[in-house]
């Protein structure tokens, strides 16, 4: 994938280091350094290497990751969770990890490398600093993306407050559930990197978990943080394979989403995958088609995380304020898309709630039928 380096990014960091490194001997910190980058690794490998920048920090490291945010959240997880269970290594050492979602911009160090700069991995090192061992924290700005998109994310979270480093600038923390916590248990996780499928996907269905999980690896690529939601749906409206892969064509207006899509699972894209007329146009074109309907929580909850990645917690307000004043979901998606500052954006954010609407009255109809 090629990527522009001159451009901002808003990445996931990963920030870590070794609790009490500095006073270890010259021969354990080789040891434990040995350790930690073999284990960096190994839960990198699945990651393609244009998708994240490591940053080797002697003590520890920072990674910033260009995906998706869960791909930094269960990095972290099965990074610490792997070191835990790991009872047979020598010397036995901690980490503690930070995680910020920010800006950073990516430059070519003095080996003609890339390194990311910015507040975003700055940030991230702040956060670090106030985690205890074995324990992984993450800023506000992370957990608005990552908490709001179901219950059973949300219950890997416990609220820790309000901190401030030397310079007092505050940070609003999270902490994620360690486990053994006692607290609403976490779900399992089904390998490296496979966030917990809602609650709702569990359902009996007529699908292999392994098709599943390769639809949703493509459909996450190709429309991002909405994937999830309209994968749900989607099998709950399918039998077949051919039923799933139709419905979830019928969710990509955009031609490119599309192609991503079909190719990555291994298919030609359709000449009719294109939604069909039932659906409602997408927001902002001309023309009344299907009612857009109420604007609900579900629908505040994916605005919610589709804007927070690029306007950061004030999305929480902007949200609410347009729900109040908004006469219907259209009217809502229009006001929000507003206000992004960027015509790509923008579109991006029409698109993905349209096809949110799409799916809604799809299904809408179906029940009706």
């Amino acid at each position: 994938m090629i990527r522009s380096e001159h451009r901002t990014w808003l990445s996931s960091v990963a920030f870590l280091d070794v609790v009490g490194f500095s006073k270890c001997s010259i021969e354990d910190q080789l040891s434990i350094k040995t350790h930690l980058d073999s284990l960096l690794r190994d839960h990198l490998q699945e990651v393609s290497r244009d998708d994240y920048i490591l940053l080797d920090r002697g003590d520890g490291a920072a990674v910033c990751f260009l995906v998706e945010p869960e791909t930094a959240f269960f990095f972290a997880v099965h990074l610490r969770d792997a070191l835990v269970a790991d009872h047979a290594r020598q010397p036995i050492y901690q980490i503690r990890i930070g995680i910020n979602l920010g800006p950073i911009k990516i430059i070519r160090d003095v080996n003609g490398d890339r390194a990311p700069v910015g507040e975003g991995i700055n940030c991230a090192a702040r956060v670090m600093d106030f985690a205890g061992p074995n324990e992984v924290l993450v800023a506000r700005s992370f957990y608005d993306v990552i908490g709001c998109q179901s219950q059973e994310y949300a219950a890997l979270f416990s609220y820790v407050g309000v901190r401030a480093d030397k310079h007092v600038r505050e940070f609003e923390l999270y902490e994620v559930v360690p486990p053994g916590a006692q607290r609403q248990a976490a779900p399992a996780f089904a390998g490296r990197f496979k966030a917990p499928a809602p609650a709702s996907t569990s359902v009996t269905s007529a699908f292999e978990p392994a098709l599943l999980d390769r639809f949703r690896r493509a459909f996450t690529r190709a429309v991002g943080p909405m994937a999830d939601v309209l994968m749900t749906r989607a099998i709950h409206r399918s039998t077949t394979e051919d039923e799933l892969l139709d419905c979830l064509a019928s969710a990509l207006h955009d031609p490119h989403q599309r192609e991503v899509f079909f190719t990555l699972v291994g298919r030609s894209v359709p000449v009719d995958a294109h939604p069909s007329t039932d659906c409602p146009p997408p927001v902002g074109v001309s023309g009344s088609g299907a009612s857009p309907g109420p604007i609900d929580e579900d629908m505040r909850e994916q605005a919610r995380l589709l804007l927070v990645r690029h306007l950061g917690p004030i999305a929480t307000i902007l949200v609410d304020k347009a729900a109040v004043g908004a006469g219907d979901a259209r009217e809502f998606i229009e006001q929000l898309a507003g206000k992004l500052p960027h015509g790509g954006k923008r579109n991006e954010f029409i698109d993905a709630m349209s096809s949110l609407l799409a799916l809604r009255h799809d299904t809408t109809r179906e029940d009706s039928d």
